[in-house]
Parts: C-alpha cells; structure tokens; sequence
C-alpha cells in the first residue's frame, strides 16, 4: 500500500512538471510577430556627424507636425520583448508617435493605450492588463515627451519624461531618422531599440531576472 502510493505521488509530481513545462512551452511559441511593411527611405542631403565620427541621415530640414497612422498593412509599431522563462513578444495596437518639428526645434511626443496590449495569448493578455502588471484600470495611459533631442555615438537621442504606472521618470530613447519614404515625400522614416527596467520605471508585479525589456520600434511619420 505505501509502495504504491509514493508511485502514486511520484506519477502526480511527474505530470504536474509535465503540465507546468508543457504550459511554458505553449507560452513561449504563442507570441505577437510583428506585423510592420517596412517603407523604403532616400538618402538625405544633409548630413550630421557625431562624436564618433557616424554620420547621421540629418533632420535638420524637417518642419511640421508628423504623426504616426494606424494602417493595414501596419506602418507603423511598438514591439516588446522579455527573455527568461517566460519569454514574452508583443505589441500594442493603439498608440500615437508624433514628431513636432519647428525650426531647430524637435519635439517628439508617445503615448499608448495600455489596454491594447497584445501578445497572441488571450489569458496572458489579460494577466498583464490586470493589477499585477500594467493594472490598465489605474494606469491606462504610457507617455514619453522628449525636451531635447542629442546626437548620441551613433544616432539620435530623445531625452525627455516618461509616465509609467503612476510614476514619472526621466528616459533616453535612441533613435534612428532613415529618412523620407522614396515613394511618399510626406512620409518619414524613423526606428530605434533600447533597454527598459520594467521595476525600476514603476511595475511592481515584476519580478525575478525577467523585469529587463527590450524595446524595438519602427514607424513612418505622416506631414500633417
């Protein structure tokens, strides 16, 4: 009797591993891919050098207001992605990313739409709406409004507030200018990628060696 319930218990431990490894499994293959039709750009005339000696496609002769569009095919997006056991990929599907550009003034100004997060997986989605992550109810808004833009080693950088969660910090974003779309002239091309602490910018829910994000967006900004 003992024999076979320690067989017993070691038959529960073997398929609650099994469950456990075969759910993880099923959430890393289930991820957003990105959905984006990349433009292609044109050579800009004007160039700028940076301390590196890289020269940049320059935005000096950019003037206006441009704004991101929500278009099918997607033109234009924010990706995420979180390594370690539960290596995450997703997206949001509402957000604005809009540059103000006036003279040598450059202003560029984000925000999301928490709620649209997306991840492929409609439990995991709501987990990460709920109080234990982006807790959207609370929080439904990210923003990031840069006050100066710098060249950095190799490309731009916006330095200006993020509001996260509750909290407002203080973020540099690099970015690249690509430069006008050659088959649309009030398009503007702009990519960037960049390391994010979920923790330290506000997200309490997070933790473990997971809480470093990696932040890739792509998006062709309309002349308005």
């Amino acid at each position: 009797m003992k024999k076979k319930l320690i067989i017993g218990g070691v038959v529960l431990i073997i398929l609650a591993i099994g469950g456990y490894l075969g759910f993880q499994w099923y959430l890393n293959t289930h991820k957003a891919e990105s959905e984006i039709i990349k433009v292609e750009a044109q050579e800009v005339e004007n160039k700028e050098e940076t301390s590196n000696g890289v020269v940049l496609n320059s935005m000096v002769a950019l003037n206006g207001t441009y704004i991101s569009e929500m278009t099918k095919p997607v033109s234009s997006e924010i990706i995420f992605n979180i390594g370690g056991t539960t290596a995450t990929q997703g997206t949001f599907k509402d957000f604005l990313i809009s540059l103000e550009a006036k003279d040598t003034t450059k202003t560029i100004y984000v925000e999301i739409d928490a709620s649209s997060i997306y991840t492929a997986e409609d439990m995991r989605d709501d987990h990460l709406r709920g109080e234990d992550f982006f807790d959207v109810a609370q929080f439904p808004k990210i923003t990031f409004e840069s006050n100066n833009i710098t060249k950095g080693d190799t490309s731009y950088i916006a330095n200006g507030l993020i509001k996260f969660m509750g909290l407002e910090s203080q973020l540099s974003v690099p970015f690249n200018y690509l430069g006008p779309s050659s088959e649309d002239s009030q398009l503007e091309i702009f990519e960037g990628k960049f390391d994010f602490d979920r923790v330290k910018y506000g997200m309490k829910g997070a933790t473990g060696t997971e809480n470093n994000v990696t932040i890739s967006f792509y998006c062709a900004l309309r002349k308005q």
